[in-house]
Protein backbone atom coordinates (compact mmCIF):
# COMPACT_ATOMS: atom_id res chain seq x y z
CA UNK A 1 0.00 0.00 0.00
CA UNK A 2 1.35 3.66 -0.87
CA UNK A 3 1.01 6.55 1.45
CA UNK A 4 -0.80 8.98 0.43
CA UNK A 5 0.65 12.32 0.31
CA UNK A 6 0.09 15.82 0.25
CA UNK A 7 0.32 18.21 -3.57
CA UNK A 8 0.48 21.66 -3.75
CA UNK A 9 0.77 23.06 -7.21
CA UNK A 10 4.70 23.62 -7.42
CA UNK A 11 4.36 20.03 -6.60
CA UNK A 12 6.23 19.97 -3.51
CA UNK A 13 5.35 16.97 -1.22
CA UNK A 14 4.09 16.53 2.53
CA UNK A 15 3.40 14.29 5.16
CA UNK A 16 -0.25 13.76 4.90
CA UNK A 17 -2.01 14.65 8.31
CA UNK A 18 -5.87 14.68 9.02
CA UNK A 19 -6.93 18.10 8.73
CA UNK A 20 -7.47 19.89 12.28
CA UNK A 21 -11.52 20.60 11.91
CA UNK A 22 -12.33 17.00 12.85
CA UNK A 23 -16.06 18.27 12.65
CA UNK A 24 -16.31 15.83 9.81
CA UNK A 25 -16.09 12.95 11.57
CA UNK A 26 -19.19 14.18 13.23
CA UNK A 27 -21.58 12.81 10.24
CA UNK A 28 -22.71 9.43 11.61
CA UNK A 29 -26.71 9.63 12.95
CA UNK A 30 -28.09 10.25 9.76
CA UNK A 31 -26.64 7.12 8.03
CA UNK A 32 -28.07 3.49 8.47
CA UNK A 33 -25.03 1.71 7.84
CA UNK A 34 -22.85 3.47 10.66
CA UNK A 35 -25.19 2.97 13.23
CA UNK A 36 -22.77 -0.06 14.43
CA UNK A 37 -19.74 2.20 13.47
CA UNK A 38 -16.76 0.50 14.86
CA UNK A 39 -14.14 -1.32 11.92
CA UNK A 40 -16.29 1.25 9.58
CA UNK A 41 -13.18 2.55 6.71
CA UNK A 42 -13.51 5.42 5.50
CA UNK A 43 -11.88 8.19 3.41
CA UNK A 44 -11.35 11.92 3.07
CA UNK A 45 -10.50 14.27 0.34
CA UNK A 46 -9.85 17.26 1.45
CA UNK A 47 -9.55 20.10 -1.44
CA UNK A 48 -7.23 23.40 -0.73
CA UNK A 49 -8.62 26.98 -2.05
CA UNK A 50 -6.28 29.64 -0.17
CA UNK A 51 -7.62 29.47 3.82
CA UNK A 52 -10.82 27.52 3.15
CA UNK A 53 -11.00 23.98 2.13
CA UNK A 54 -13.55 21.58 0.58
CA UNK A 55 -14.07 18.24 2.63
CA UNK A 56 -15.32 15.37 0.90
CA UNK A 57 -15.31 11.85 2.44
CA UNK A 58 -16.95 8.18 1.22
CA UNK A 59 -19.01 7.98 4.74
CA UNK A 60 -22.53 6.50 4.29
CA UNK A 61 -22.09 5.91 0.46
CA UNK A 62 -19.44 3.28 0.98
CA UNK A 63 -16.19 1.43 2.61
CA UNK A 64 -13.39 3.09 0.53
CA UNK A 65 -12.23 -0.11 -1.43
CA UNK A 66 -8.19 -0.15 -1.44
CA UNK A 67 -8.17 -0.58 -4.60
CA UNK A 68 -10.12 2.48 -5.69
CA UNK A 69 -8.30 4.23 -2.97
CA UNK A 70 -5.33 3.27 -4.60
CA UNK A 71 -5.80 4.24 -8.00
CA UNK A 72 -6.14 7.49 -7.33
CA UNK A 73 -4.11 10.46 -8.61
CA UNK A 74 -3.75 13.24 -6.17
CA UNK A 75 -2.12 15.14 -8.29
CA UNK A 76 -4.61 14.65 -11.27
CA UNK A 77 -7.68 15.68 -8.69
CA UNK A 78 -6.13 18.88 -7.28
CA UNK A 79 -5.55 20.20 -10.92
CA UNK A 80 -8.85 18.88 -11.96
CA UNK A 81 -10.43 21.09 -9.69
CA UNK A 82 -7.67 23.76 -9.71
CA UNK A 83 -6.96 23.72 -5.75
CA UNK A 84 -4.15 24.99 -4.20
CA UNK A 85 -3.62 21.62 -2.69
CA UNK A 86 -4.85 18.43 -1.45
CA UNK A 87 -5.02 16.23 1.18
CA UNK A 88 -5.08 12.57 1.04
CA UNK A 89 -7.21 12.01 4.55
CA UNK A 90 -7.12 7.92 5.01
CA UNK A 91 -7.83 5.22 5.19
CA UNK A 92 -9.34 5.68 8.75
CA UNK A 93 -11.04 3.42 10.68
CA UNK A 94 -14.02 4.14 13.27
CA UNK A 95 -12.94 2.81 17.20
CA UNK A 96 -16.30 4.47 18.34
CA UNK A 97 -19.29 1.88 18.35
CA UNK A 98 -22.16 4.91 17.39
CA UNK A 99 -22.98 8.62 17.29
CA UNK A 100 -25.86 10.94 17.49
CA UNK A 101 -26.23 14.39 17.37
CA UNK A 102 -25.43 15.34 13.91
CA UNK A 103 -26.48 14.40 10.65
CA UNK A 104 -25.01 13.54 7.62
CA UNK A 105 -24.98 16.90 5.08
CA UNK A 106 -27.67 16.36 1.89
CA UNK A 107 -26.13 17.16 -1.30
CA UNK A 108 -24.64 16.13 -4.40
CA UNK A 109 -22.09 13.42 -4.80
CA UNK A 110 -19.05 13.33 -6.77
CA UNK A 111 -17.08 10.73 -8.34
CA UNK A 112 -12.84 10.44 -8.03
CA UNK A 113 -11.96 8.29 -10.33
CA UNK A 114 -14.16 5.70 -9.53
CA UNK A 115 -14.56 6.31 -5.70
CA UNK A 116 -18.12 8.11 -4.79
CA UNK A 117 -18.05 10.91 -1.89
CA UNK A 118 -20.27 13.62 -0.61
CA UNK A 119 -19.37 16.82 0.25
CA UNK A 120 -18.98 17.05 4.33
CA UNK A 121 -17.90 20.44 4.63
CA UNK A 122 -16.29 23.58 3.84
CA UNK A 123 -14.01 24.72 6.46
CA UNK A 124 -11.16 27.32 7.29
CA UNK A 125 -8.87 24.69 8.42
CA UNK A 126 -5.10 24.33 9.57
CA UNK A 127 -3.34 20.93 9.89
CA UNK A 128 -2.12 19.86 13.35
CA UNK A 129 0.45 19.13 14.77
CA UNK A 130 0.86 15.59 17.05
CA UNK A 131 0.27 15.83 20.80
CA UNK A 132 -1.10 19.54 20.56
CA UNK A 133 -4.46 19.59 21.52
CA UNK A 134 -7.02 22.02 19.24
CA UNK A 135 -10.60 22.89 19.96
CA UNK A 136 -13.12 22.35 16.96
CA UNK A 137 -16.53 22.93 16.51
CA UNK A 138 -18.85 20.21 16.84
CA UNK A 139 -22.36 19.47 18.67
CA UNK A 140 -22.41 15.17 18.93
CA UNK A 141 -21.65 12.70 20.86
CA UNK A 142 -19.54 9.77 21.04
CA UNK A 143 -20.60 6.33 22.03
CA UNK A 144 -18.60 3.05 23.46
CA UNK A 145 -20.46 0.54 24.38
CA UNK A 146 -19.32 -1.65 27.87
CA UNK A 147 -16.81 -4.71 26.91
CA UNK A 148 -14.99 -2.39 24.39
CA UNK A 149 -11.88 -1.92 24.66
CA UNK A 150 -11.11 2.17 24.43
CA UNK A 151 -7.08 3.64 23.89
CA UNK A 152 -6.52 6.65 25.90
CA UNK A 153 -3.91 9.31 25.56
CA UNK A 154 -3.37 11.54 28.86
CA UNK A 155 -0.85 14.78 29.15
CA UNK A 156 1.36 15.98 31.15
CA UNK A 157 -1.95 17.94 33.69
CA UNK A 158 -4.09 14.85 33.29
CA UNK A 159 -6.56 15.32 30.74
CA UNK A 160 -7.46 12.31 28.88
CA UNK A 161 -8.44 11.54 25.46
CA UNK A 162 -10.16 8.63 23.97
CA UNK A 163 -9.77 7.54 19.95
CA UNK A 164 -12.24 8.02 17.71
CA UNK A 165 -10.60 6.17 14.43
CA UNK A 166 -6.94 5.18 13.90
CA UNK A 167 -5.29 5.25 10.79
CA UNK A 168 -3.27 3.95 7.76
CA UNK A 169 -1.92 7.09 6.39
CA UNK A 170 1.51 6.91 8.29
CA UNK A 171 1.82 3.13 8.78
CA UNK A 172 -0.22 1.19 6.06
CA UNK A 173 -0.50 -2.20 7.95
CA UNK A 174 -1.76 -0.53 11.40
CA UNK A 175 -4.84 -2.79 12.03
CA UNK A 176 -7.31 -2.57 15.08
CA UNK A 177 -5.64 -5.57 17.16
CA UNK A 178 -2.89 -3.47 16.95
CA UNK A 179 -3.87 -0.65 19.26
CA UNK A 180 -3.80 -2.25 22.57
CA UNK A 181 -0.15 -1.88 22.55
CA UNK A 182 0.36 1.49 20.32
CA UNK A 183 2.00 2.78 22.97
CA UNK A 184 5.58 1.15 22.62
CA UNK A 185 5.28 2.76 19.24
CA UNK A 186 4.23 5.83 19.71
CA UNK A 187 6.89 8.93 19.78
CA UNK A 188 5.15 10.13 23.04
CA UNK A 189 5.32 14.52 24.15
CA UNK A 190 6.79 14.81 27.38
CA UNK A 191 4.80 14.03 29.92
CA UNK A 192 2.28 12.34 27.67
CA UNK A 193 0.99 8.41 28.39
CA UNK A 194 -0.62 5.58 26.75
CA UNK A 195 -3.12 3.28 27.73
CA UNK A 196 -5.93 0.77 26.56
CA UNK A 197 -8.66 -0.60 29.02
CA UNK A 198 -11.64 -2.60 28.59
CA UNK A 199 -14.82 -1.11 29.89
CA UNK A 200 -16.96 -1.73 32.75
CA UNK A 201 -19.83 0.27 31.70
CA UNK A 202 -21.05 2.83 28.50
CA UNK A 203 -18.94 5.74 27.95
CA UNK A 204 -20.46 8.46 25.77
CA UNK A 205 -18.10 11.77 24.56
CA UNK A 206 -20.03 15.17 24.65
CA UNK A 207 -19.45 17.99 22.62
CA UNK A 208 -21.65 20.74 23.30
CA UNK A 209 -20.67 23.36 20.74
CA UNK A 210 -16.64 22.61 20.79
CA UNK A 211 -14.29 19.79 21.03
CA UNK A 212 -10.65 19.36 22.10
CA UNK A 213 -9.21 16.97 19.49
CA UNK A 214 -5.58 15.60 19.02
CA UNK A 215 -3.74 13.26 16.55
CA UNK A 216 -0.80 11.34 17.75
CA UNK A 217 2.41 10.89 15.36
CA UNK A 218 0.63 7.62 13.31
CA UNK A 219 -2.05 10.09 12.55
CA UNK A 220 -4.79 8.90 15.00
CA UNK A 221 -7.68 10.81 16.13
CA UNK A 222 -8.43 11.59 20.11
CA UNK A 223 -11.21 13.70 21.96
CA UNK A 224 -11.05 14.88 24.93
CA UNK A 225 -13.10 13.47 27.86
Amino acid sequence: MTRKRLFTPSMTQERSRPIALLVLMAVLSGCNSLRNARGYRYCEIVLKYGETSEVWGTQCLNRCPDETWEALDPEAIRAAHNADGIIMNGPRYFVINGASGVDMPEGDTRLYGDLEMGKLATLNATEPEPYVPVTVLRTNVWEFDKGSEIYELTDLEGRVYVMQSYSQIVDPNLQEADLSTLGARLELSQGWSFSSRILGENLELVADGEAVVVVDDLSNTYQRR
